[in-house]
């Protein structure tokens, strides 16, 4: 996946409606595909965008959305926090 420009990102996310219509959409069961949308959205925004990450993990955590998704040995949880975490770590 390309990395997307923080406008893009917020874009994104904006087309999605206000922060609290995404925090009820993600946590009520929103169709799979806007859960997805929103987590990796906030994820590329915590990853390339350094003064945004605590904020981005500080919402995935409240999120938490792919919080208990199982994964296998040797790879990356798309729950946003871990994901960032790792991926920021992966690129020194």
């Amino acid at each position: 996946m390309a990395p997307m420009t923080l406008k893009e990102a917020m874009a994104q996310l904006a087309s999605l409606g206000d922060e609290k219509r995404r925090i009820h959409n993600t946590k009520a069961g929103a169709h799979p595909h806007t859960r997805w949308t929103v987590n990796a959205a906030l994820a590329q925004i915590g990853i390339h965008h350094h003064r945004l990450r605590r904020r981005a993990v500080a919402i995935g955590e409240k999120l938490g959305v792919y919080r208990e998704y199982p994964v296998s040995k040797g790879c990356t949880s798309p729950f946003a926090p871990i994901w960032i975490g790792e991926m920021v770590r992966r690129r020194g």
